[in-house]
C-alpha cells in the first residue's frame, strides 16, 4: 500500500508577519503598557532616592552634654549681629513707591 502525500502536508505553519515595525495592535499596547509601569518605577525610585539618601547618610546628632554646652554658652557669643538697612535701600524704595503714586513714567526724577 503506497501512502498518498497531499500538498496539505507540506505545509509548514509559519507566523504572520505584521506590517508595522512594534508588530499588532495587542503588541503595541503591551509595549506602551510596559515602558508606562518602567517609568512609573524609576519615577517612584528617584523620588525615594532624594527623600531617603539624606537620611541614611545624615551624621549621628551630637552627645546631649554638647548640646547643653551649647545651649548654655549661647549668650557668651564672642561676635554678635546688627543688621541695619542701607540708606541706598532706603532711598530706591521710597522713589519707586512715588513713582507708583505719580502720574510720571520716570522712577529717577
Amino acid at each position: 500500500m503506497e501512502s498518498r502525500r497531499s500538498a496539505a502536508d507540506d505545509r509548514v505553519d509559519v507566523p504572520a508577519v505584521s506590517s508595522s515595525p512594534l508588530g499588532s495592535g495587542r503588541d503595541t499596547r503591551k509595549l506602551i503598557l510596559l515602558d508606562g509601569s518602567h517609568l512609573v518605577a524609576l519615577a517612584a525610585g528617584f523620588a525615594l532616592g532624594v527623600h531617603l539618601l539624606p537620611i541614611l547618610t545624615a551624621p549621628p546628632a551630637p552627645p546631649a552634654p554638647t548640646r547643653e554646652a551649647a545651649v548654655a554658652t549661647a549668650g557668651e557669643a564672642a561676635y554678635t549681629v546688627r543688621y541695619v538697612r542701607m540708606a541706598a535701600v532706603a532711598s530706591l524704595r521710597s522713589r519707586v513707591t512715588r513713582a507708583k503714586h505719580s502720574r510720571s513714567p520716570s522712577i529717577l526724577r
